[in-house]
């Protein structure tokens, strides 16, 4: 009982003890700071407002290394395991070299180039140390891919936590949440000596948080934020080495987790504009990879309303609930798995549905534009001539194995006597001359038939020349059917899909955003749905900007309905109202109306102020004039 006693009173030290110093010293470096010219004034980018000091996170250095020191001082480096004093000495040149670059950059500023650099030699003294990713998946990796798994791991930490670094606090507070998580399962592993400096890295954040929490007297700078990053990478990668694999990957993934999928949605928004940005002579100048932007969490949720302050707040509970799941997976050890199933089903939720938007709303709208340019009828018959091909190959191993049949010379004759027919009735049926983009649903019901009909064609021609039994041969087919199918049609509507899935995506993120022309229709007949198809279309290319709130209708079967997934709001006579409770400002006509409806509908749009529109659909005769 003393045993623990005493060994929670070193926690409690080695947390309130950093806490203090990190309170004391920052002031101190905030002044050193600004006498140093190190200021970071407001514009572009930058939410604060204003001239603001930055490096103060040399504060957070000092105070990690002298809690450090401490524990050797007072002999407690005994009860470290991992991150024992071997590690603390292969950290102080690591250190100085990573907050050496930033510290550099936040004084004079640096190339982007010379920072990864910077970064790359830092990491690589831990590297030369001993310390690396030995294993991936259970199995050890050579020594180059060692390496470059090492490397790679510290700079998409120390970058996460350098790019997180765009709101009052809210690196320092991740950070902190961070290291009291793996504190935790360090813990709950018996490595009990090694949340010491975990906790050590958590008293110096909350100190410092109580300068730089909205409203901030001095920010982290890039050594401050690089240091953090770098640190935790370093204490997570060394301190998770010889245990399972699932806590090797998902407990610093899922404590560190909201400035990895920053840093995850920048690579991958960065890389869709970059592709997507024309260009000049074979190059492309409109964009770079690494350009900053306005388009991180935090920017979107200032954006949603919230304070600086409410949104670091509320970044900061994402966190600790992810840290709550990485500490539970720890304690759970073989429930670990289903918990970590649930915590990836909940996490995609809020990504695709909140959190990831804009990237695949640009993503989808990238490849609209790739498919939507000209190009040969060739290429495109032996694009899909080749995915068929590789459709057939992959359906028929499917089958193979699944009845489970032996021998490559059997799978080569098989896959031959199955597929010759399925690829003749093809083209017969002039599946490769037709434009699939525009193809309407009788041309994918005849590539159904078509491809039905090859299937029980390649059956009979196994009865026929293999020797099948009919029923062996027949249970080939239904099980090959399918499969082919899938990949053969999906392959063709895909294009389709994409396109309304963009337009859906344009959609939630205007009325998201909150500041877009709200749109509602008049009529939900067949004139609204050439309408819709039309405005889908024009969001998915990006050129509409319009948010269709709903639509009105006098059908009485319509009410409380949607249509094509647009509500039907209510009746032409609830017009004035509903466009006071909807906000809307344009209004769209898409049937065809009396003279004393029009009358009514142009009454009540001008008493509202709303602009009033007319979609035109069918047939209208062109009349020669002299």
């Amino acid at each position: 009982m003393w045993r623990l006693a005493e060994q929670w009173a070193k926690y409690a030290f080695v947390f309130v003890a950093a806490f203090l110093l990190s309170l004391l010293l920052t002031p101190l470096f905030r002044e050193i700071a600004r006498r140093l010219g190190m200021i970071d004034r407001p514009g572009g980018r930058r939410i604060h407002e204003k001239p603001t000091p930055r490096g103060g996170g040399l504060a957070l250095v000092i105070t990690f290394h002298v809690m450090y020191g401490l524990m050797v001082l007072f002999g407690w480096d005994d009860y470290l395991f991992h991150l024992d004093v071997t590690f603390w000495k292969a950290m102080i040149p690591a250190t100085f070299v990573i907050v050496l670059i930033g510290f550099i950059d936040d004084k004079f500023g640096l190339s982007a180039w010379l920072k990864l650099a910077g970064q790359v030699a830092a990491a690589s003294i831990l590297y030369a140390h001993g310390y690396s990713v030995e294993s991936l998946l259970g199995v050890e990796t050579p020594l180059v891919v060692s390496y470059l798994l090492t490397i790679g791991w510290f700079i998409v930490l120390t970058n996460a936590f350098n790019l997180i670094d765009g709101l009052d606090g809210l690196a320092a507070g991740l950070a902190g949440i961070a290291a009291v998580g793996l504190a935790g399962t360090a813990l709950l592993r018996r490595f009990s000596g090694d949340a010491m400096p975990f906790l050590a890295l958590a008293g110096a954040c909350l100190g410092f948080l109580r300068y730089n929490f909205h409203p901030a007297s001095v920010f982290l700078g890039d050594c401050g934020s690089y240091f953090l990053g770098f640190s935790l990478a370093a204490m997570s990668m060394v301190s998770s080495t010889k245990t399972t694999l699932l806590t090797t990957l998902a407990v610093p993934l899922l404590a560190m987790g909201v400035p990895l999928y920053d840093t995850l949605l920048a690579i991958w928004r960065r890389s869709v504009r970059y592709f997507g940005s024309e260009t000049n002579g074979g190059v492309r100048a409109s964009f770079s990879l690494m350009r900053p932007d306005r388009d991180h969490l935090h920017h979107r949720v200032l954006g949603a309303g919230l304070t600086p302050g409410r949104a670091a707040l509320m970044l900061y509970a994402l966190n600790v609930a992810l840290v709550a799941a990485a500490v539970l997976m720890v304690g759970l050890k073989n429930r670990a798995v289903g918990l970590f199933l649930l915590v990836i089903v909940a996490w995609a939720y809020l990504m695709f549905r909140h959190l990831s938007l804009l990237e695949m709303l640009e993503t989808g709208r990238l490849i609209v534009k790739g498919f939507a340019r000209p190009r040969r009828r060739v290429f495109t018959m032996a694009v899909y001539g080749v995915w068929d091909l590789a459709a057939l190959l992959m359906a028929w191993t499917a089958v193979f194995v699944l009845l489970q049949m032996q021998g490559v010379a059997v799978w080569i004759q098989t896959l031959v006597l199955m597929s010759a027919p399925l690829v003749l009735f093809l083209h017969l049926g002039r599946i490769y001359t037709r434009i699939w983009s525009r193809a309407r649903l009788r041309e994918y019901v005849l590539l159904i038939g078509l491809l039905f009909a090859g299937t029980i064609s390649g059956a009979s021609l196994l009865t026929l020349i293999n020797d099948w039994d009919f029923s062996y041969a027949l249970e080939a087919a239904f099980l090959y059917f399918p499969i082919v199918s899938f990949f053969i049609v999906g392959g063709r509507a895909g294009y389709r899909i994409l396109q309304e899935a963009t337009a859906e995506l344009g959609l939630i993120h205007l009325a998201d955003r909150g500041d877009s022309p709200r749109l509602m229709a008049l009529g939900a007949g067949d004139g609204f749905l050439l309408f819709l198809r039309h405005f889908s279309l024009e969001h998915a290319r990006g050129h509409e900007s319009r948010v269709l709130v709903g639509v009105a209708d006098d059908d009485p079967n319509l009410a409380g309905c949607s249509v094509a997934g647009i509500p039907v709001l209510g009746r032409f006579a609830d017009l004035p109202h509903l466009f006071r409770i909807y906000n809307v400002q344009q209004l769209v006509v898409t049937a065809p109306l009396t003279s004393e409806q029009l009358v009514a509908v142009k009454r009540a749009c001008r008493e509202e102020g709303v602009m009033l529109r007319e979609w035109r659909f069918g047939e209208h005769e062109i009349r020669w004039e002299d």
